[in-house]
């Protein structure tokens, strides 16, 4: 995750940096393990067959 990826924030008009205005790459787990590719949650570790993913909906008023 980084910066080109979240793009700009409509509420605070800002993309992901420190607060020194240097921008923030969130490129390895905590491990220290580094990503393939930056890829959102259960979607980063695909197989090339066999997957699962359920989507569960609530509604939230």
């Amino acid at each position: 995750m980084n910066a080109e990826l979240a793009g700009v924030f409509s509420t605070v008009g800002q993309t992901i940096e420190d607060r020194y205005g240097n921008p923030v790459t969130v490129d390895a787990d905590f491990n220290g393990k580094k990503f393939a590719k930056a890829v959102a949650g259960p979607l980063a570790d695909l197989k090339q067959r066999g997957n699962t993913i359920t989507w569960t909906f609530r509604n939230v008023e």
